[in-house]
């Protein structure tokens, strides 16, 4: 049951942060960073939820998953030391899993039960999406988006045309256009879109909910790409 809700709760997570994303455009002028950050949120929901939610996986395999997020979560708290003097949930769950007769690793930043861990986030972005197994997409995708969420300068210089100023007069002052480029947004948008939709149609794989509203929805969300395709190459120069 953990695992089943908590694969509901990460696809609303990824939706609520998708429709972030799209909001900051609805109106007033367009963000610098916030799509970005919401952007990254909505990926690491999507693989976490896919990921609980895959229909290939036997029970005992999703039970290890959904245990793997329990010890993550427990780890995080009381790492923390947000609730001094209670018992300690990390020890339960490890409890629960070597019940089973499964091996816990802690040492990691994410625990490892047996060899079950939660994905590395590129990976599964690439597995989302789509992409070929040795498609940089992932890290590419991924790890900008991070450094926009860690105030790195190569996160932030996302949104300042560098290309009209000097190096010399970079290491001054310069002025510089700071902006938001529609091209880049589309392509982002186009793979959160894609993203998405992976992770729910496993979810909806694995709990039978298919219906005429499921399709409809399918293909509604399959135009939105196209849009996002299109708008991206138009930017590049690609199409007229």
């Amino acid at each position: 049951m953990d695992t089943h809700a908590f694969g509901a709760m990460t696809l609303r997570a990824a939706t609520d942060n998708l429709r972030g994303f799209a909001a900051l455009f609805a109106s007033g002028p367009p963000p610098l960073y916030p799509h970005l950050v919401l952007g990254r949120s909505a990926f690491e929901g999507t693989v976490v939820c896919e990921w609980l939610s895959d229909p290939q996986v036997d029970p005992l395999e999703r039970i290890k998953r959904g245990l793997c997020e329990q010890l993550y979560s427990a780890k995080e708290v009381e790492d923390l030391n947000l609730q001094p003097g209670s018992p300690s949930r990390v020890d339960e769950w490890t409890a629960v899993a070597q019940s089973f007769g499964w091996t816990v690793n802690l040492s990691r930043s994410r625990p490892i039960i047996d060899v079950t861990k939660r994905p590395r986030l590129s990976d599964g972005i690439v597995r989302l999406v789509g992409s070929d197994a040795g498609s940089r997409i992932g890290d590419l995708l991924f790890s900008r988006l991070s450094a926009v969420d860690h105030v790195t300068w190569f996160g932030l210089q996302w949104a300042i045309d560098l290309e009209g100023a000097s190096t010399e007069q970079l290491s001054r002052v310069a002025t510089v256009v700071i902006g938001t480029d529609g091209a880049q947004v589309s392509a982002i948008g186009f793979y959160l879109v894609r993203a998405l939709r992976a992770a729910a149609t496993a979810r909806f794989d694995l709990m039978g909910w298919h219906d005429a509203q499921w399709d409809a929805d399918t293909q509604q969300a399959m135009s939105l790409e196209r849009i996002f395709a299109e708008t991206y190459l138009r930017g590049q120069g690609v199409l007229p």
